[in-house]
């Protein structure tokens, strides 16, 4: 890294639970968002800010989120929130924003703008990117004081899993409008819960594990939605993941995908 590079960790998918010591699935999620913190902490090169790509809490309630910010604000990294399909956009800016954790559409920082894209439909786990959120992205990388753009959504942008929950519905439209702006070097993502990379000259795609749980997807899983979810997909709760991105004033982007055993495995 040179001095002038970026660091930022992408954390997403963490379904924490509304009280400590809640399991989900077996799974402690604010102990395993906790140790994902702290390994990201113990870095020899810290980040400058952290993005949680959404399904922060699992039941979108005042506890869960007011739990959330409490975690958040006890590491001293600023924290950049978005929505996934387990969230409410309301409760997150009553109850999560605030302090250091930020909840907003644009970030601009060392020769890069991150622009944030809100993909969830309503009572819906699979997503899209909306009229109102392509014109909010478009005038966000029109007037960018950065050369540089970062694109941060929850809904994939990766064909990783064939099932309907799992897509972003207009996905091929939105990419290619992606890859139409020279400005936009890489778009970040969650929701499959594993780790993806799609690396080509106009653009870097990127899907980032969850700090609760990773998901197998099988090629075969339904795509019209009537089959239930875990006919054809299995859980493994005994790692944890995390994703570092730098970014370089040139536009260079390396990366690398962290682990964290369960400490109970």
């Amino acid at each position: 890294m040179t001095p002038n590079t970026l660091r930022i960790a992408q954390i997403t998918d963490i379904h924490l639970t509304e009280h400590d010591g809640d399991a989900l699935q077996g799974v402690d999620t604010g102990e395993s968002l906790r140790q994902v913190l702290t390994a990201i902490g113990a870095l020899s090169q810290r980040p400058s800010l952290i993005i949680a790509s959404g399904d922060l809490v699992q039941t979108a309630n005042s506890k869960s989120y007011s739990r959330l910010k409490s975690i958040f604000c006890d590491i001293n990294i600023p924290v950049y929130v978005l929505p996934g399909n387990h969230d409410n956009t309301e409760m997150m800016q009553q109850y999560l924003a605030g302090d250091s954790v930020k909840y907003q559409s644009k970030l601009d920082l060392n020769h890069w703008s991150i622009l944030f894209v809100d993909s969830t439909i309503k009572d819906e786990h699979h997503g899209i990117v909306s009229e109102t959120e392509q014109a909010l992205l478009e005038r966000n990388i029109g007037p960018a004081l950065n050369p540089l753009v970062l694109v941060a959504l929850h809904h994939p942008t990766i064909n990783s899993c064939p099932s309907f929950s799992c897509r972003l519905d207009n996905k091929d439209k939105f990419i290619s409008y992606l890859k139409r702006q020279p400005s936009v070097k890489a778009v970040i993502a969650g929701h499959t819960h594993l780790a993806a990379e799609d690396i080509h000259a106009d653009l870097a795609q990127y899907t980032t594990p969850s700090t609760f749980a990773q998901i197998t997807h099988s090629e075969s899983a339904d795509p019209t939605g009537t089959e239930g979810f875990w006919i054809s997909h299995t859980m493994d709760s005994s790692v944890h993941g995390y994703r570092i991105l730098d970014l370089s004033k040139e536009g260079q982007i390396d990366s690398f995908v962290g682990w964290v055993v369960d400490s109970e495995n």
